[in-house]
């Protein structure tokens, strides 16, 4: 089967101090991938970009694994949600193959 990535993106507002919060915003990721019974996970940040976020393998051929990865981040937005780390921010849910190509993205 085929690993593809489900993930949680936050897109970060320009400030002179993004490093810190995206510094801020990747430890509270962990923190709740790990509470939301994350199996495996990656944190993730894009200076590029200023996307920081998370990304959550599942099985292409296993709806449950994806099911899985979609509660495990919707776990880490409601977390989000609640901080009161930076503002401004875009937050969205997007789906990608193994080789980063977007199979899905709202932004």
């Amino acid at each position: 089967m085929a690993i593809k990535f489900a993930r949680f993106n936050i897109e970060l507002s320009e400030t002179s101090n993004s490093e810190k919060i995206a510094d801020e915003w990747q430890s509270m990721l962990n923190d709740a991938a790990i509470e939301g019974y994350a199996n495996s996970y990656e944190i993730f940040y894009s200076s590029q970009l200023g996307v920081v976020g998370v990304s959550i393998p599942y099985e292409s051929e296993d709806p449950i694994s994806l099911l899985e990865a979609g509660a495990v981040l919707g776990f880490c937005q409601s977390r989000c949600e609640q901080s009161d780390i930076g503002e401004g921010q875009s937050m969205w849910l997007s789906l990608h193959e193994a080789d980063d190509s977007t199979i899905y993205s709202p932004i």
